[in-house]
């Protein structure tokens, strides 16, 4: 290998190690962060394999509905045209969607 080549390696060796310490750093610090904001982490057994968390959902689907990607989105013809099929079947009580509209009332 020439010394061009030799000096391609080195360069993305250390992008490598570099890109490797910002992603442990950011790990370790979301954990910490997570100890802190996350209150019901006190209730999760030390030895669980798995937890998740849902933090601000009502905010999330607020920002996501009053965005300008929804209202493109509803916007479609198909979409039209499936939200006025659920209408009309959430009309109907037998229906699936029927009795999702009367569950949420």
């Amino acid at each position: 290998m020439n010394a061009y080549g030799q000096h391609i390696l080195s360069r993305r060796g250390l992008l490598s190690v570099v890109v490797l310490f910002l992603v442990a750093t950011v790990a370790v610090a979301s954990a910490s962060a997570a100890d802190k904001v996350v209150p019901s982490l006190d209730l999760v057994p030390a030895d669980a394999a798995f937890y998740s968390s849902s933090l601000r959902n009502g905010e999330q689907w607020q920002a996501m509905v009053n965005s300008k990607a929804w209202a493109k989105l509803k916007a479609l013809p198909y979409v039209q045209m499936g939200l006025g099929l659920y209408g009309i079947q959430a009309g109907d009580p037998t229906s699936v969607p029927g009795q999702i509209e009367a569950a949420q009332r």
